[in-house]
């Protein structure tokens, strides 16, 4: 299984950053497809059985399943929230009804836990300037995710 071929297919399929995906696998997971939580959430983006089938999941250990429902979610969650987040992270590890219910992120610790710890591996790219001027332009040429000696993981790039 090529994970970051899969992450970056789905990303593009559904519009979602494909470093985003990686923070929450990472996060939800640690990058097993085969993880199972006590709550009884499946596999690398640990879909919840009834989430799964909301979004036409058939085998929720299936990698490539697995991710595609995952990131519809993540896709949904963006557009209910317009974009924010942190409040789409917050639905993604509580509920949308938890969220809408808190009209905010839950004050859960384990969700506000769940939401800095993604947000802290996230950088997504920033915006072009208003002036659309930007201080100089780069190609970047390769991109890589490093996982550090205390395990944390990041995302590298390489430019002419």
């Amino acid at each position: 299984m090529d994970l970051d071929a899969l992450v970056r297919r789905e990303g593009e399929r559904h519009d979602v950053d494909p470093d985003l995906i990686f923070a929450v696998i990472r996060q939800e997971s640690a990058f097993d497809p085969y993880a199972v939580s006590h709550a009884g959430a499946v596999g690398l983006m640990q879909l919840m059985p009834e989430t799964a089938e909301r979004f036409g999941v058939k085998d929720i250990l299936d990698p490539a399943e697995n991710v595609s429902g995952g990131v519809q979610y993540l896709r949904l969650l963006l557009e209910r929230y317009e974009g924010d987040h942190r409040l789409a992270l917050a639905a993604y590890n509580a509920g949308e009804g938890a969220v809408d219910r808190y009209q905010g992120i839950p004050p859960y610790s384990e969700t506000r836990d769940y939401v800095k710890r993604i947000t802290s591996n996230y950088r997504p790219v920033q915006a072009v300037p208003e002036d659309g001027e930007l201080d100089e332009e780069v190609e970047i040429t390769h991109i890589a995710l490093v996982e550090a000696s205390d395990g944390s993981l990041r995302f590298e790039t390489a430019s002419n």
